[in-house]
């Protein structure tokens, strides 16, 4: 006969066999639902959906072992957003069509970069690891307008010590230097003694590109005068090149100077000079930025393809206007 006291005893350590089998029932369903959630978006077809991008969106999330996260969210044409990650991950912002639109390099720290919608319909952020290690990163995305913060505190300071200026400019570009911009080349009797590009990474390797394009020139003219000049060979090219009917370029619209405007950015008076170069370079549109100092003109340039949403020139520049713009209200002379 059984009695209560063995009874007990035997109940006991079965009590405990079944705790212990719901801990670990638990924490096997636990891992299994963690390393599901973490799997979720693999490709572009099972995309995380982030939402209404206009409200802003944050999404927190780890990745390993060499994986992909994929999201998208919906944008109409022309619309701008601002993409913003923190942590040891790459990101890739692509078009509706999958074809890559930015790159945020993997590197500590939180980094970002605007961007303009080409087409209507979902874009997409790739977030990829490239070791074994877990890596928790904080993805942002939200609507862009001249209001929206985006700090520069983050980006690079590039410094030139014989010419005497610095500025910082966005992680995800890269300078080159003695890139022939051959913006000022009209200046024919005012050499170029210095000049380099900002080029964003996924463009390097493009002979297209929208290009940020720095060009000191040494003369003792103003702006007026490099303008009135400016003007003059503009004309000049234009008769050249699209009134003669043997030119191949007959017929096309004229090299044309759109506007010129005084401006200040920061602490910095500046000529904000907008033109169409003409067939020397077809179908591209030149933004400029004139800043002088005593002996020189510095000239700031974007050059962009007019042909939006064609699957050539970007975002038509609008990353690197807008990108130009703050890099120049960090720009300062240091000597």
């Amino acid at each position: 006969m059984i009695t209560p006291k063995q009874q007990l005893g035997f109940v006991r350590p079965l009590a405990i066999l079944i705790v212990v089998i719901l801990i670990i029932a638990g924490g096997v369903g636990y891992y299994f639902y963690k390393t599901s959630q973490e799997q979720r978006g693999g490709s572009f077809e099972e995309a995380i959906l982030l939402g209404n991008v206009a409200e802003k969106v944050t999404k927190t999330g780890a990745i390993s072992g060499k994986q992909d996260r994929y999201y998208k969210f919906w944008i109409d044409e022309g619309q701008k957003f601002l993409v913003t990650i923190s942590g040891d991950v790459e990101v890739w912002i692509c078009y509706p069509d999958h074809s890559s639109a930015l790159r945020l390099e993997r590197e500590e720290g939180t980094r970002g970069a605007p961007l303009s919608a080409r087409f209507d319909g979902y874009h997409y952020i790739v977030v990829q690891s490239f070791d074994s290690g877990r890596h928790i990163y904080t993805l942002t995305v939200q609507e862009f307008d001249e209001t929206t913060d985006l700090s520069t505190e983050a980006w690079k300071v590039y410094k030139n010590e014989k010419h005497g200026f610095s500025f910082a400019y966005p992680r995800n570009f890269r300078i080159v230097e003695d890139y022939y911009c051959g913006v000022s080349s009209l200046y024919v009797e005012n050499p170029v003694v210095f000049e380099f590009a900002l080029i964003q990474d996924i463009y390097i390797h493009l002979a297209q590109n929208p290009v940020i394009c720095l060009e000191v020139v040494k003369t003792d003219k103003t702006i007026k005068q490099l303008l009135d000049y400016l003007k003059e060979a503009v004309n000049k090219r234009a008769k050249l090149q699209v009134e003669d009917p043997q030119s191949p370029y007959y017929g096309w619209p004229p090299p044309e100077i759109e506007s010129v405007e005084t401006i200040t950015i920061g602490d910095l008076e500046m000529t904000k000079v907008v033109h169409y170069t003409g067939p020397g370079a077809p179908l591209t549109s030149l933004l400029q930025y004139y800043v002088t100092r005593p002996g020189y003109v510095f000239v700031f340039s974007v050059n962009y393809d007019i042909r939006c949403g064609t699957g050539t020139g970007g975002d038509c520049g609008a990353t690197e206007k807008e990108t130009l713009s703050r890099i120049l209200s960090t720009f300062k002379f240091i000597k």
